[in-house]
């Protein structure tokens, strides 16, 4: 797809870094780690958004960010997409 010009972008929930409060560190390098891994074998630039917090559950507010919301979306195409408008059509 990237060589078809499409960009290419990875939106994940990692919640389990926010769970991880005295590792969270190893838990991030764990997590760029793997998915560096992937970008190289790929061999196509991909930008990567990750939210990290718990989501919603009981005695947790909603996150904007984690999916299924559309914060980590919206927050890509408005600052992170260097002025490239995005054909919803497309």
């Amino acid at each position: 797809m990237y060589n078809d010009g499409y960009k290419l972008v990875i939106l994940t929930n990692e919640s389990n870094i926010e769970r991880h409060k005295n590792k969270r560190q190893q838990a991030v390098d764990s997590k760029v780690g793997r998915l560096d891994n992937f970008i190289e074998c790929v061999k196509a630039p991909i930008q990567v958004f990750i939210a990290c917090g718990l989501g919603k559950g009981k005695d947790i507010p909603d996150d904007p960010y984690h999916k299924p919301n559309p914060g980590m979306w919206w927050l890509m195409a408005q600052h992170f997409n260097s002025g490239i408008e995005i054909d919803m059509d497309q």
